[in-house]
């Protein structure tokens, strides 16, 4: 043992690489499943979150296997629900008690729920009122008192179960909004989903009452009883999964007897979480295996070159008499030590790696453990390096004394057999790479390996070729009198032991350029990803109450329309035209919020489709307004009536008579109601009922003014204006002049025409993604039928393989128009608000100060990183990383394993310094000896890595999931040329820094030494 701390000490710069190797062995070895742990743990909560309420478990009061009870068996199977002791990651419980009944109207009734829940305060906002607390009281949510359902605070409302003679009349105390509608405290119930029954009569949300209102059924009625217990999942874990399954079984045993079913999807859930974890373990094993075995390799060649030259000091001990397991300990001593010596440190490296790495990419709180099979790879790791060890030293303690002190060696047969094994491995690589680039990501994790062996096959093939295509520039360079090209070729054709490290170095420097062009790829893939799914920076989903006008809203946030634009996510009822999603959004904004992806049309182009080139909405504010209009070549009579058709601020369409059309030039006024604003859509021509026939005439509108002020009213261009849909016996024909907008009209007693302005497209423009639409050929019609029995007309002006937010199965729309042609879908649409780029930090207060109830928020930021956190993502990030190392770790050998032959190169530069060369040229022969073998590490291994990006990188999976997005194939150029120019520096020092350590070790004393 003090032998071998001496030659540590005596050999410190070979005795730290040695140990750094090892040291990186045992650190992949620990990082893995540190990482992979970390990994599922934080998959684990996305899984959860993503689930939301199917994490629950709903306590069903049965009888006889039927939910319906008497209010005498609901209080039992609460009472027994109450006994269950307390459930691990379930602290809260959520009791209730329900009926299915209706509410009446004033014209009739609807469909609704009469519920009682424990907790519902604390879950609402209330609007007006308090929550009920005695028996006959009721909150109806504010979206049920602004339908026209007739309920209001103060009201009374008459509630009559579905399935029982049970009737109840409840006094309205209170009108709520929820908080959040998708919340897991929620329990998935869909106590807020309002449709239309096939009765015809709509379901409204639902109406929550106090406990003792139950307590007035009678006997006959019957009501439903359960327990809600959602998952606290934030403390849940990976070692929890097992429990959580069991948890189920065991509710169901203890509440068999009390009358309780357990109703969950939790098992469900699970199963997704343990597959996350799966493809994140076996993905994480595959990367961090390839680092591992790159470091055994490595350190492998260290040793064998380390020993190598040492091979005089084994003679020595051989002669002085170590024979047997003395020679064994001094021979495996000294690389021993190093590697035990290496484990502690790879140990918490590895730690503090998987922590550095938890924090950077996964969910911030994501626990770092220290799994046991941690234990295991370093165990396994040792043994590795071990056999690496005894591998490289078992040659040097078996071979004669005068065999280790000669000088030149008979490699001939070493050669033929590297050559062999080399071969080997090319083909077995090359095969096994196109059998995984034939299967593709549907292997798995496993395609993971398909860089590494494409890069292998490459890397191993230019090294065997490099003497080959060198051999013939021996001859060339004999009579040259560049000495450095003459000396350094014959050192590297006539020396193939340096071919090793080439290949080595090659598959190193190819992986490390696979790994930063994959990541750079995978990046901006989720990027492109995220963009396309959120369709803006952010994505605010608010309330939506009947009749609320939610551009106005959205319009008082944001005047200028910089950063904010409404929309909305909606589907046809039962059309067959419009198969996926509607998502209308408010176009003229969508330039400035819409977010910018390669894979679908800019926000720029998609507003322009969506708005046709029509002009901007025509806004006014003021008390009175006012048309210039001249009649003439009138026929018939009497004229039609002049109507001002305006819509609110509040979303309300209104129409102000401003009379009958006169002959000649008039002015024609009218009183509005747009002292808070308002905007004019049209101006309506009404035929008069007493008209005999039909009345025919010509009207140009000069001038449109508000309060006496001139509005900007696109009276003269192309697209201003458009005839209005006729009803009844109607008929428009317009022409914008040079004076103002002509308009030839046809109008009967039952007839209604006019004019639309031209804001307001109709048929209204269609973006059509992929599948979404029946027909998207360009100008194809389809329709788009709301759930009161209206339609609409869309025409389809381009269709692209992905849109916003539809992607492939949808349409896009401009909301106003949309809304304007079919008022009836925004009752049965999701709301959101859009927000751009330049967004201020206060924008939801905004939102909120100009009426909108704000319920939630999703990022591209968010939906980057959640993406990021996905098994494949993880496997790319960590594979780039590993290269790196892998990369430098391998530069590091080749630079130790040059420093370890220097004894022997010693004596050739002391001789050729004897026969009067330069030591300038030495410099010069080392220096280029060492680039033609880094060099053509560098040359063959970056190509070996584009190819990989070109050929494996395509069946590597980047998301756990299929997605129709377009996704790039190759990374942006300056990441993969700065990894090149990165390659070629450390390249250029590393040989200048050999060069210069084999010409200064060539001192004259070396030639009279005895022995190598």
């Amino acid at each position: 043992m003090r032998l071998a701390l001496r030659a540590l000490r005596w050999r410190a710069a070979l005795s730290v690489i040695t140990w750094l190797c090892g040291v990186v062995v045992c650190t992949s070895a620990v990082l893995g499943p540190v990482f992979a742990l970390a990994a599922a743990e934080s998959g684990l909560q996305d899984v959860l979150h993503a689930a939301g309420a199917q994490t629950g478990l709903r306590l069903q009061g049965v009888s006889h296997r039927s939910p319906e009870l008497t209010p005498t068996e609901a209080d039992a199977r609460l009472a027994a629900a109450a006994r269950l002791p307390p459930i691990p990651h379930r602290p809260t419980r959520f009791a209730s008690l329900f009926i299915v009944a209706t509410g009446s109207t004033p014209s009739g009734y609807q469909h609704t729920r009469l519920v009682w829940r424990s907790g519902t305060c604390a879950l609402v906002h209330l609007d007006a009122g308090r929550c009920p607390q005695a028996a006959g009281e009721a909150m109806v949510s504010a979206r049920s008192v602004a339908l026209g359902s007739g309920w209001h605070l103060g009201g009374r409302l008459q509630i009559d179960a579905e399935s029982s003679p049970a009737s109840l009349p409840v006094r309205i105390v209170g009108v709520y909004t929820p908080r959040d509608p998708g919340s897991a405290d929620w329990s998935g119930q869909g106590y807020f989903e309002q449709s239309v029954e096939p009765d015809g009569h709509p379901v409204g949300d639902t109406v929550f009452t106090a406990r003792s209102t139950f307590s007035a059924l009678t006997s006959d009625a019957r009501v439903q009883a359960a327990v809600d217990l959602p998952l606290a999942d934030a403390g849940v874990r990976i070692a929890d999964l097992g429990s959580l399954r069991r948890q189920v079984l065991q509710v169901e045993r203890a509440g068999r007897p009390g009358g309780l079913a357990v109703d969950t999807a939790v098992d469900r859930v699970l199963d997704r979480a343990r597959e996350v974890q799966a493809r994140i373990d076996a993905a994480t094993a595959l990367v961090v295996l390839q680092l591992a075995l790159l470091g055994c390799i490595v350190l492998h060649r260290v040793l064998v070159d380390t020993i190598d030259s040492r091979s005089a000091d084994i003679a020595l001990a051989k002669l002085r008499g170590f024979d047997g397991p003395a020679l064994i300990r001094f021979g495996l001593g000294e690389p021993v030590a190093l590697l035990l010596a290496a484990a502690p440190v790879g140990v918490v490296a590895g730690w503090a790696a998987g922590v550095l790495l938890t924090r950077s990419v996964l969910l911030p709180g994501t626990p770092v453990a220290f799994p046991p099979v941690a234990i295991l790879a370093l165990v396994a790791a040792l043994a590795g390096g071990s056999v690496a060890v005894v591998q490289s030293a078992w040659g040097a303690l078996r071979r004669p004394v005068l065999e280790q002190w000669r000088r030149t060696r008979d490699v001939q047969r070493p050669a033929r057999a590297g050559a062999m094994t080399d071969g080997v491995v090319v083909v077995v690589a090359a095969i096994a790479f196109a059998a995984l680039r034939s299967i593709g990501p549907s292997i798995g994790a496993p395609v993971l390996l398909a860089p590494g062996l494409l890069v292998c096959a490459v890397g191993f093939l230019g090294a065997r070729l490099l003497p080959v295509l060198l051999r013939p520039l021996v001859p060339a360079t004999a009579l040259s009198r560049r000495i450095a090209l003459f000396l350094a070729v014959r050192q590297v054709v006539r020396r193939p032991a340096g071919l090793r490290l080439v290949a080595v170095l090659t598959v190193a420097l190819g992986l490390a350029v696979f790994g930063i062009g994959g990541e750079s790829v995978a990046a901006g893939n989720r990027a492109t990803r995220a963009a396309v799914e959120v369709g803006a920076d952010q994505v605010v989903s608010v309330g939506y109450t009947a009749g609320e006008d939610v551009i106005g809203q959205v319009t008082r946030a944001d005047p200028e329309g910089r950063w904010a634009a409404a929309a909305a996510t909606w589907t046809t009822w039962g059309g067959a035209d419009l198969p996926g999603y509607v998502i209308a959004v408010d176009a003229r904004r969508l330039r400035a919020v819409g977010a910018p992806a390669a894979s679908m049309p800019s926000p720029a182009r998609l507003a322009a489709q969506l708005t046709h080139g029509s002009p901007p909405p025509l806004r006014l504010t003021g008390r009175a307004l006012s048309a210039r209009i001249e009649l003439h070549d009138v026929v018939g009579g009497p004229t039609p009536r002049v109507l001002f058709t305006l819509r609110t601020v509040q979303g309300a369409t209104v129409q102000e008579d401003a009379g009958r059309l006169r002959h000649g030039a008039s002015t024609y006024r009218a009183a509005v109601p747009c002292a808070a604003g308002c905007t004019l859509t049209g101006i309506t021509l009404l035929g008069d009922v007493t008209a005999p026939g039909t009345v025919t005439g010509a009207m140009l509108v000069r001038a449109l003014a508000v309060d006496g002020r001139p509005l900007p009213a696109d009276l003269t261009i192309r697209g201003g204006w458009r005839p209005a849909t006729e009803q009844g016996d109607a008929q428009d024909r317009i022409l914008p002049t040079s004076a103002g907008l002509e308009d030839r009209f046809t109008t009967a007693a039952n007839g209604t025409g006019g004019l639309v302005h031209g804001d307001l497209l109709d048929p209204v423009p269609a973006v059509v993604g992929g599948a979404g639409a029946r027909d998207d050929r360009l100008g194809a019609s389809l329709t788009a039928a709301a759930s009161d029995d209206t339609s609409t007309r869309l025409v389809v002006v381009a269709a692209d393989p992905v849109v916003p937010r539809a992607l492939d199965d949808g349409v896009v729309v401009d909301l106003r128009s949309f809304q304007a042609a079919l008022p009836a879908f925004a009752v049965d649409a999701t709301w959101s608000v859009w927000l751009g780029p330049h967004a201020p930090p206060d924008a939801l207060h905004r939102l909120r100060a100009a009426g909108l109830v704000v319920e939630g928020r999703t990022t591209i930021a968010e939906r980057t990183a959640a993406l990021a956190r996905e098994g494949p993502a993880l496997s790319l990030r960590l594979l780039a990383l590993c290269s790196l190392v892998g990369a430098l770790l391998a530069m590091g050998g080749t630079a130790v394993s040059i420093t370890a032959a220097l004894r022997r190169r010693s004596y050739e530069s002391a001789a050729l310094a004897a026969l009067g060369f330069r030591r300038r040229q030495l410099f010069g022969a080392a220096f280029v000896e060492q680039l033609l073998l880094l060099g053509a590490a560098a040359v063959v291994g970056i190509p070996a890595g584009i190819l990989a990006l070109l050929f494996a990188l395509p069946a590597v999976p980047q998301f756990s999931d299929t997605t129709p997005v377009r996704l790039a194939a190759l990374p942006p150029a300056s990441p993969v040329v700065l990894c090149v120019i990165a390659v070629l520096a450390a390249v250029t020092v590393t040989a200048l820094l050999c060069a210069r350590a084999v010409v200064r070790a060539g001192a004259a004393h070396r030639l009279r030494e005895g022995e190598e």
